[in-house]
């Protein structure tokens, strides 16, 4: 009787278990949204301009990239580059705009999250 006793108490402990599956596998990139500069923003060498960005991410953004792109040379200018460990970030800040020749750029804001999703956004912006 005891060996029964002792097998159902046995049962009813490990039915009532339940094993952790582990964090979920987050395939979704970082979203990204740029506010400021608009497209087609004229921007002026030397001088700041307003920099809002909000990045959110399922799980956690690992790092974020804005760049400054010119078209028509390929040179790239990286403006900010931070690691994190957020969910929502906001960028929200006055950068100063490189010395740099007039012309069309692309600002570009590129995240990544620790599970190897990236994402980019980016706008037309004109240096005068």
């Amino acid at each position: 009787m005891k060996s029964i006793f002792k097998l159902a108490l046995c049962l009813s402990l490990l039915s009532g278990c339940t094993k952790n599956s582990g964090p979920l596998l987050d395939n979704g990139a970082p979203s990204i949204a740029i506010f400021a500069p608009t497209i087609g923003a004229i921007l002026t060498p030397g001088q700041p301009f307003p920099l809002r960005v909000s990045l959110t991410e399922l799980q956690e953004i690992h790092f974020y990239r804005v760049v400054l792109h010119s078209p028509s040379t390929g040179f790239d200018v990286t403006l900010k580059n931070e690691h994190l460990d957020a969910v929502n970030f906001e960028i929200d800040e006055m950068v100063t705009m490189p010395n740099l020749q007039p012309g069309a750029y692309k600002l570009e804001v590129i995240a990544n999250d620790h599970n190897g999703n990236s994402n980019k956004a980016s706008v037309e912006v004109i240096l005068e």
